[in-house]
């Protein structure tokens, strides 16, 4: 960005209205490859604890990285125009899947950005 934009652009008096995420998860396939018994995979982490009073939780936990987009939607208010701009994002997820011991699946319990 020239430097003449930028001071322009940092001048106007915009204001952030939302941050909206589009990058995808790939939720299944992320189960399906922790499904599969690779536990000699050294990205993975197992975890199975047994504690009293509690049910038996099993978890497997990986690193994966997304790439994708996220849109910033500002309002210019001296004239109302709306302005979207898409940024490109490439992070690391550390995603865990979960699953009672009396199941025989992991499904998909939550992912946590790295970024």
């Amino acid at each position: 960005m020239s430097h003449q934009r930028k001071t322009y652009f940092m001048e106007q008096s915009l204001f952030v209205t939302s941050v909206m995420s589009k990058i995808n998860l790939p939720k299944t396939k992320l189960e399906n490859d922790l499904n599969r018994d690779n536990r000699s995979n050294p990205d993975n982490a197992d975890f199975t604890d047994n504690l009293p009073g509690y049910e038996n939780l099993s978890c497997r936990s990986v690193f994966t990285p997304v790439y994708g987009d996220v849109e910033i939607v500002f309002v210019n208010r001296p004239e109302n125009k709306i302005i979207y701009i898409d940024v490109p994002v490439a992070t690391g997820f550390w995603v865990t899947c979960t699953k009672r011991n009396d199941e025989r699946n992991y499904k998909f319990a939550f992912g946590v950005s790295l970024s």
